[in-house]
């Protein structure tokens, strides 16, 4: 009431009988040197009451039935609760987020004032642990509510505020910082920037579910000996301006070891497969090595009797990647995508028209 601030030492459970009625309170922090008790309205509402204010008094409801009652005094609202057969005072105010909630209990802060005269009739002090409520007083003993009609509103998580953890959900799981701004922008949202520093690094399981992205692949440890050993190929197209012999798709080809590079414009990817048994043909005669294995996507360009036919005369082993699952193929993928980058830079350069790609990628892709 001074100003003066001082923090909790530890915790336990309290018994308070407020207008005859004996009220056992868990989770409980101890505030030294406090010398007259704090209600928390804002634990007490997340436990499930509802606390109704007027000029004459407070009323502390819970599934319409009425708990606690007090009355102004000093411009505040306290409740009475009796200690060996006095009355002592305990302030109703809001107070800092609680913690997480124990099973049948409340969350509401309260501080235990010092032992009166009556042990039977005074608030126990908290004891450092949770302690099990009287079974005379299972209607009284505060338990969360079941949170009838509002199926639809966000579980607050341990610590966060849940009008925070509402708008959160509202504004389409915004960001803290964004939730900030907004606040400063627009009237009509009940927070605090206390209340939304609650929400910051609190685990949230719809944001963790849409932030989720695929595995990483790991790097092939297959490492080729010689050339040839391992030869990649993929087809690129159809590009949407035709070269002046009518040209539309690219054959590409990849040597794993050496990762010499040719690039084959083609008409139409039925012409994929000729074009393919060209160049290994010439790599062979030129290296005087055979082809190992043929790495491609399962499309159907690489498909047929007599391609089949040619790979099984020659021994040759052809692996194909998984649907959608272009990490299988990187070499190839990043053959591609280089091409095509320089590819129109050389023409953007030259100030050629998109007709010429096909010249352009072949100049290039030898580099």
């Amino acid at each position: 009431m001074d100003g003066t601030e001082t923090r909790a030492t530890t915790r336990g459970t309290a018994e308070l009988r407020v207008n005859g009625t004996k009220v056992t309170l868990h989770d409980v922090p101890l505030v030294q040197g406090m010398k007259m008790p704090l209600f928390s309205v804002r634990a007490a509402s997340l436990a499930g009451f509802t606390t109704e204010f007027s000029d004459i008094g407070v009323i502390i409801r819970q599934a319409g039935n009425t708990i606690l009652q007090g009355t102004t005094s000093g411009g505040i609202y306290a409740l009475h609760a009796q200690r060996g057969g006095r009355r002592a005072k305990a302030l109703a105010a809001s107070a800092a987020t609680p913690s997480p909630p124990q099973p049948t209990a409340t969350r509401a802060d309260v501080a235990a004032a010092a032992p009166p005269a009556d042990p039977e009739e005074a608030p126990t002090p908290p004891t450092g642990g949770p302690t099990e409520a009287p079974k005379s007083s299972p209607t009284t003993t505060p338990k969360p509510s079941g949170g009838q009609g509002t199926a639809a509103a966000p579980q607050p998580r341990g610590g966060v505020d849940v009008k925070a953890a509402l708008w959160h959900h509202r504004y389409g799981h915004l960001s803290v910082d964004g939730l900030i701004r907004t606040l400063t922008a627009v009237d009509g949202m009940d927070l605090t920037r206390s209340s939304l520093a609650t929400v910051k690094g609190a685990p949230c399981e719809p944001c963790i579910m849409g932030k989720m992205v695929r595995a990483p692949y790991l790097a092939s440890d297959r490492k080729p000996v010689r050339v040839l050993m391992l030869v990649h190929s993929d087809l690129i197209g159809p590009m949407s301006v035709p070269t002046t012999k009518g040209r539309r798709y690219m054959l590409g080809v990849v040597d794993d070891y050496i990762r010499f590079k040719v690039l084959v414009p083609i008409m139409d990817k039925g012409q994929a497969k000729d074009a393919l048994v060209h160049v290994l043909n010439l790599w062979e005669n030129s290296t005087e090595k055979l082809v190992g294995t043929i790495r491609s996507n399962d499309g159907k360009e690489y498909c047929g009797p007599e391609f089949d036919q040619w790979m099984s005369s020659k021994g040759i082993k052809h692996e194909t990647s998984a649907p959608y699952a272009h990490q299988h193929k990187g070499v190839a993928e990043r053959f591609k995508r280089t091409v095509q980058e320089h590819m129109l830079a050389v023409l953007t350069e030259a100030r050629l028209d998109h007709k010429y790609w096909g010249e352009a990628a072949t100049a290039v892709s030898g580099r």
